[in-house]
C-alpha cells in the first residue's frame, strides 16, 4: 500500500478539537453528577446547588448527567462526522493520483 501523502486541514484540526472538547465536558458533568448524587451527604451538597442553580437560570429543567450525555453524543457525532470528511477527501486525493499516475503510463507508453 502506497505512503499517504494526505495532511490534516486546520479546520479539521479545530473541529477534532471542539468534539474532544464537548466529550470531555459531558464526560466531566457526567461524573460530576453521579458524584454528587452518590457522593456527597444530602446535607452540603454542593453539586446539586449548583445544578439546581443553572436549571433556574436557563429555565430548562436538565441535570447534569442530561446535559453530560447531551455533550459525549454531540462530541461523538462531531467527531465522528469529521473522521468521515477527511476519509473522504484522503479518498479523492488518493483517486486522483492514481489517475495521474495512469495518464502519465499512458503519455509514457505511447
Amino acid at each position: 500500500m502506497a505512503k499517504s501523502t494526505y495532511h490534516v486541514t486546520k479546520k479539521q484540526q479545530v473541529s477534532m478539537f471542539i468534539s474532544i472538547t464537548f466529550f470531555i465536558s459531558g464526560l466531566v458533568l457526567s461524573i460530576l453528577s453521579l458524584y454528587g448524587e452518590y457522593g456527597l451527604s444530602r446535607n452540603n451538597n454542593w453539586v446539586k446547588e449548583g445544578e439546581l442553580a443553572v436549571s433556574d437560570f436557563l429555565s430548562l429543567s436538565l441535570t447534569w448527567l442530561q446535559w453530560g450525555s447531551i455533550l459525549i453524543i454531540l462530541g461523538s457525532l462531531l467527531f465522528s462526522l469529521v473522521l468521515s470528511i477527511a476519509a473522504n477527501a484522503e479518498q479523492i486525493q488518493r483517486e486522483k493520483s492514481a489517475r495521474r499516475a495512469q495518464r502519465l503510463q499512458d503519455t509514457i507508453e505511447s
